[in-house]
């Protein structure tokens, strides 16, 4: 995913799941600027809420064509695959197998942590898995570990021109948790 975001190399639908939130978000951020190379996004990205949308809704914001730019990127937030009704998931189903109808379009579906059960990846997914997979390229996002994430601590504060001792990022850590 990382890599088709610096080639400009995206299509289609992107799954983006997993416990860091913080992350998903910067790439999708990261994913409009691609999709739109910069220019118009305030035209081309269109971003939902799946608690106040629908199936349909979607689809009509997929078909839309892009101003000005030859894409537009649509993101889907808090998709809580797992606690959708059979046929509200059978409605999103329909829809995301009609993204290739849609060349001009690219989806992100960001489910939140916890949101849904993948199953034990990569041998035995859940069924909603790969329902899922069958039309949206999954993208997780797993939380980092102590090490990375004291390393990413003390850049940013660095970065802000705060200098701070090692063990400050351990106790950030402990007092504000381990995600992002």
């Amino acid at each position: 995913f990382r890599d088709a975001i610096k080639k400009g190399d995206l299509s289609g639908g992107y799954l983006l799941f997993g416990d860091e939130d913080f992350v998903k978000g910067r790439y999708t951020d990261d994913m409009c600027k691609a999709v739109c190379d910069g220019q118009f996004e305030e035209f081309n990205v269109l971003k939902m809420e799946a608690s106040e949308t629908s199936a349909g809704k979607l689809e009509d914001a997929i078909a839309m064509y892009p101003m000005m730019t030859e894409k537009k990127a649509v993101i889907l937030t808090g998709f809580y695959a797992g606690s959708l009704r059979e046929k509200e998931l059978e409605a999103y189903l329909e829809v995301f197998s009609r993204l290739e109808d849609y060349p001009h379009t690219v989806l992100a579906v960001s489910v939140p942590a916890g949101a849904m059960d993948v199953g034990a990846l990569p041998k035995k997914p859940s069924s909603l898995y790969k329902k899922l997979t069958e039309y949206l390229i999954p993208v997780q996002f797993d939380l980092k570990g102590t090490a990375a994430l004291k390393k990413w601590i003390n850049a940013h504060l660095a970065k802000s021109g705060v200098d701070v001792h090692f063990d400050t990022a351990e106790a950030m850590l402990v007092r504000c948790g381990r995600d992002m």
